[in-house]
């Protein structure tokens, strides 16, 4: 639980810390006087406030991805205690990222994906039709469609999605992916599907 007192203090000692250390140990230190959630939320901070061209989109979705809709749900509440700052406000002013991009982190930041037991092998053919129709059975992409399904659907679930649409159509969802989407969109896809639903493993490579 957070106390706000301990976390008072831990600024105070924080401070104590970046005066006193050399510029070798300082970044290092500092870092483990923060419980996870905080760093966590200090990561994403330093990601969403370098220089307008050059956020640090990968940190972001490192992040978003590999945690659960509690965990986001707490992460949320950490970065506004810590910074003040609504953390989905923070996503949303991104200039460098696509708006499909920006609106597929939020989505993600708020909870909204089902929990991982919930699983629908019929729903998941449709699913598969959908994310299909989406991207490779249309002239141009409807990215939103494709947010749509990949943020609210439980991991599980879109394991099973992504078995149908290769049993439906002869390619898979990466093959699809790639040909139909660009940029930081793509590569949060990517990190979700290549990953084997352990998106650290794609990421780290």
């Amino acid at each position: 639980m957070f106390n706000p007192l301990h976390y008072l203090i831990s600024q105070d000692l924080i401070l104590d810390l970046k005066s006193e250390l050399s510029s070798e140990l300082k970044s290092i230190i500092v870092n483990l006087m923060y419980p996870p959630l905080g760093f966590l939320c200090l990561e994403l901070n330093r990601a969403l406030n370098t220089l307008p061209l050059i956020k640090d989109t990968n940190t972001i979705t490192e992040i978003v991805i590999t945690k659960n809709s509690t965990e986001l749900i707490e992460l949320n509440k950490m970065y506004m205690k810590m910074f003040n700052r609504v953390l989905v406000n923070e996503v949303g002013s991104l200039r460098s990222s696509s708006s499909h991009y920006k609106n597929f982190v939020t989505s993600i930041l708020t909870g909204f994906r089902q929990p991982e037991n919930a699983t629908d092998p019929a729903q998941a053919k449709q699913q598969a039709s959908l994310l299909y129709v989406a991207g490779e059975g249309r002239r141009g992409t409807e990215e939103s469609l494709i947010n749509k399904v990949m943020g609210h659907e439980s991991y599980e679930q879109l394991k099973l999605v992504f078995r149908e649409y290769k049993n439906q159509f002869g390619r898979t969802v990466e093959q699809s992916f790639r040909k139909e989407l660009s940029g930081d969109l793509l590569r949060i896809h990517l990190a979700i599907v290549i990953g084997d639903l352990q998106p650290q493993t794609y990421l780290t490579k």
